[in-house]
């Protein structure tokens, strides 16, 4: 009786350890850094290349608006100076300060514009680079999801995340569990080939 309830346990014990090892089966884990693979897509180059001469563009022109304010109120300036004077003639003395409010009144208007512009060009790239970043994540997210079925993965981590506290999410992965260099060499073999 006691080599039957012994047998019992054991056979229990060696069926548990079956069932349980069969459900651990391995986790095939592969880790990705999706900071570099948005920097060495060419996409993400080619579109940074053109935004940098957009931004060059737009630069020059809030240059010359800025240039033409200084001289506004280089204007205004020079105006003061003249009204400054004691022996300027009363008629003469109101016509340059009618010249002056004319001018105040252009600076103003010069500066609000200016403001106007700036603000405008930099909402106006914002919108336009989360567009186009919304696109190369995308185009990205496609190529990882293809590889991940590809390669059987069951988890992909990006390894340049942080946490909520600025610690990596990803502490430590092998070398060879990182997939980005292959993630990027099909993103830019298809973008060449479009």
């Amino acid at each position: 009786m006691k080599y039957s309830k012994i047998t019992k346990i054991l056979f229990s014990l060696a069926s548990l350890i079956l069932v349980t090892s069969h459900l651990q089966a391995e986790t095939k884990i592969g880790i990705v850094d999706m900071n570099r693979i948005f920097s060495e897509y060419d996409k993400t180059k080619k579109t940074q290349a053109e935004y940098e001469v957009l931004e060059k563009n737009a630069n020059k022109e809030l240059d010359t608006r800025i240039d033409q304010l200084k001289k506004e109120v280089d204007a205004i300036d020079k105006l003061n100076t003249d009204l400054e004077k004691p022996d300027l003639n009363n008629d003469i003395r109101e016509g340059k300060q009618k010249e002056r409010e004319t001018k105040i009144a252009q600076a103003k208007k010069l500066d609000e514009e200016t403001t106007a512009f700036r603000s405008n060009k930099e909402k106006k790239f914002q919108e336009e680079f989360s567009k186009t970043r919304k696109t190369i994540i995308d185009d990205i997210m496609i190529v990882i999801n293809e590889q991940t079925k590809i390669r059987g993965f069951d988890l992909l981590l990006d390894k340049s995340g942080l946490s909520a506290g600025a610690v990596p999410v990803v502490l430590y992965s092998r070398p060879d569990l990182d997939i980005s260099s292959d993630i990027i060499a099909i993103l830019n073999k298809k973008g060449a080939a479009k």
